[in-house]
């Protein structure tokens, strides 16, 4: 997979949009968008508990879940 991911970085004869596509669509083949996704979840959700042992008040709490959430739930 890396000497895929080389040989397309470096082929000049590709436009970057055309990149862009089979790039994603690597990463969606080896993975890699799946495993991230988990791993941003998983941060997140510890994060919200760390918000909840936190010593905030309420107005505070609920900006920044309010935050996070955007940053996870955002629009693509």
């Amino acid at each position: 997979q890396k000497e895929r991911i080389v040989k397309l970085l470096n082929d000049k004869k590709i436009a970057a949009s055309e990149k862009i596509e089979q790039m994603t669509k690597l990463y969606e083949e080896t993975g890699v968008k799946e495993s991230a996704e988990k791993a941003i979840k998983e941060l997140h959700t510890k994060g919200v508990d760390i918000l909840k042992n936190g010593n905030l008040n309420q107005e505070h709490f609920n900006v920044l879940i309010e935050f996070a959430d955007n940053l996870i739930f955002r629009s693509k």
